[in-house]
């Protein structure tokens, strides 16, 4: 069971302590104080010993909501197995000892309990326990599992709560994962706060969320030009992202959450791609989906003219005869050459013992009546493994050498890469996993992006090198753009890093300097993507008015006269 414990100061000596639920039973409190201080220890030492086994006398009760006894025990027969909970320690009434925010995973409620002791001797009764928490504004309290972080989210030097579920998964959608971080300003002092809820959906609102397991998919929609986004997720919608920037610099700007309509057919985890899957020069609109208890590949064609924009009748939307196991997901390319699309599967189930993670299906249907037959369950020798759950192919030619790449994302978080998949249709592939490269020691590395990843591909800045934006269990999007490396896993020079400084870091005038001791441009980018600052001239200091941006934090993107560039964090307070 997941519980949260408390991390801080408890008895106001200078080091960080313990407060947590006891492992076994989760239903009494445990003290660990740090001997840090008392024994003049180094700064970054952690010496813990258990102070105390019952700190305030606090017990939780077992599957009870708000059910807490103080001085007494629980109700309770045979063994003792509680639900998760959270805990934030903190000073709410300004009398110098720790009080007590706590959620549980059986509960809507955040709790307050008022400890009315002292640093060193907590003191705690029920008339200490207030349920309508914070009382003066809106209640904290979710369908399930709350907890409470205390931090200064908008750079006031006073800290705000922030209010979410503790939840790892959303099974009965009882948690709308779109407004699911509640800020409650606090317009008192650090040791005396006064909390008002400002916001349902801190940072979220900024964000591309749709909820949970999103999938992106990348094509001209409205045949202006420009890429637009579509999306699905776990819900069974597809949300529309118009592309109101330009072919080379992308703004996504949504339209609709339920694109053309599909959540009257009760699906589930739609993911959306797009196809030309009947040869006919148009792209079509594939969906993978959960009916039930069953999985279908879904398509529709695409009836606009050339030039038009796309046009997909739902009432024709037609099924693959293939069977595809509930969490599978499609990728298709013509990996043989003969001018139809061939099928890569990965399914969610072992057909076999011999069986990899991929399955590949070549089309033997006819352009209008595709029909696919399978020609083996294990695809480039691609092992099946448990922490590798999940995965999601996505097939693009991301060198431009018209043999495309395999990308996979999986439950793991990580991308691997495999070359040249048509040159070696039938043989082992080989994955390239260090596809990162790190702004510290600019070497290539591994990176997790979050469980269940998606992945769509194209180019969104004009040069002429496929983008991926990469979907995960949380609901996000991740924009990742390429940098030339010739071809994976080869051992090309790394290009020399960028040295710059910004100053003041953070800021709290209206200027900011950014220097490097070779020529420079500079965009600046909200944490969201969106440009909001471009200066083309290349120099080696650039003074940079910021009076216009409000607090919060932003990235600094620097590019170099032969093309190297680099990112850096600037904080904005005020």
């Amino acid at each position: 069971v997941a519980s949260m414990p408390a991390m801080v100061d408890m008895d106001n000596d200078g080091d960080l302590d313990i407060l947590t639920y006891d492992f076994s039973s989760l239903s009494t409190l445990e003290y660990y104080k740090n001997l840090q201080k008392e024994e003049n220890l180094p700064a970054a030492t952690l010496k813990f010993t258990q102070e105390k086994v019952n700190w305030g006398n606090l017990k939780k009760c077992e599957h009870l909501c708000n059910g807490y006894v103080f001085n007494g025990s629980c109700r309770t027969s045979g063994t003792l197995h509680n639900d998760g909970a959270t805990l934030l320690a903190l000073d709410l009434d300004g009398d110098g000892d720790k009080d007590l925010l706590l959620g549980g995973e059986a509960c809507p409620d955040l709790v307050k309990v008022n400890n009315s002791g002292t640093p060193t001797a907590e003191a705690m009764t029920g008339s200490d326990l207030q349920v309508n928490f914070p009382a003066n504004t809106m209640r904290a309290s979710f369908n399930q599992y709350p907890a409470a972080y205390y931090e200064d989210v908008d750079f006031d030097q006073v800290p705000d709560l922030i209010v979410s579920p503790f939840a790892e998964r959303n099974m009965t959608d009882e948690i709308n994962f779109g407004a699911s971080a509640w800020l409650y300003k606090n317009t008192g002092t650090a040791t005396a706060p006064d909390f008002t809820f400002a916001q349902n959906n801190f940072l979220q609102a900024g964000m591309l969320d749709v909820g949970e397991n999103s999938v992106p998919a990348l094509a001209d929609v409205d045949a202006d030009g420009d890429v637009d986004l579509l999306v699905g997720n776990r819900q069974g919608t597809i949300w529309f992202f118009r592309n109101s920037g330009t072919r080379t610099q992308a703004v996504f700007a949504k339209e609709s959450e339920d694109y053309l309509g599909l959540a009257a057919a009760s699906y589930r985890d739609i993911k959306p791609q797009f196809t030309d899957i009947n040869s006919d020069g148009k792209l079509d609109l594939v969906i993978s989906v959960t009916s039930g208890t069953t999985g279908a590949i879904k398509y529709i064609l695409n009836t606009a003219n050339a030039n038009e924009a796309m046009n997909f009748p739902v009432a024709q939307m037609k099924t693959l005869p293939l069977e595809m196991p509930v969490g599978s997901a499609p990728a298709f390319y013509d990996l043989d050459k003969d001018g139809d699309k061939d099928l890569i599967l990965a399914s969610s189930t072992v057909s076999s013992a011999t069986s990899g993670a991929l399955q590949f299906y070549r089309n033997t249907g006819t352009a209008a009546n595709p029909a696919y037959t399978l020609v083996t369950d294990a695809w480039g020798d691609i092992a099946t493994e448990f922490l590798r759950r999940n995965n999601f192919p996505l097939l693009a030619d991301l060198n431009q050498d018209l043999d495309p790449e395999l990308i996979l994302g999986d439950d793991t978080g990580e991308l691997r890469v495999y070359n040249n998949v048509i040159q070696h249709l039938n043989d082992s592939l080989v994955a390239v996993s260090d596809l990162f490269q790190s702004p510290d020691t600019d070497i290539y590395e591994r990176m997790k992006l979050g469980g269940t990843i998606s992945l769509a591909a194209a180019d969104l800045d004009g040069d002429q090198k496929p983008e991926v934006i990469a979907g995960s269990r949380g609901g996000g999007l991740y924009f990742l753009t390429q940098e030339a490396r010739g071809i994976l896993g080869t051992d090309d020079p790394v290009a020399a890093p960028v040295h710059l400084i910004i100053y003041p870091n953070p800021a709290v005038t209206k200027w900011v300097t950014i220097e490097s001791p070779e020529a420079i441009r500079f965009s600046i980018y909200t944490i969201t993507g969106q440009q909001i600052l471009l200066n083309p001239e290349f120099d080696e200091v650039h003074q940079v008015n910021v009076a216009d941006l409000a607090p919060g934090m932003y990235l600094v993107q620097v590019t170099t006269a032969d093309a190297r560039q680099a990112s850096y964090k600037l904080i904005i307070s005020r």
